[in-house]
């Protein structure tokens, strides 16, 4: 099973990840860093792997890799 860490880690930090109209792409670094974080703030809040969370966010990259 592939994780999204590990298909982040095959491309360069600074190569383009998710785009929206309108909008700046995502780099692979900043994806990576977005992973990171609402995994740590989850985790603090006691919300695990398996646990269901509701998503509210606009159309956009953030959308996109949240799902």
């Amino acid at each position: 099973m592939h994780t999204l860490a590990d298909l982040i880690q095959r491309h360069p930090d600074t190569a383009n990840a998710i785009g929206a109209p309108g909008r700046d792409w995502m780099s692979y670094g900043q994806l990576n860093s977005l992973t990171r974080t609402v995994r740590t703030f989850l985790r603090s809040a006691g919300i695990g792997a398996q646990d269901r969370v509701a998503i509210v966010l606009p159309n956009g990259p953030e959308m996109a890799a949240a799902l």
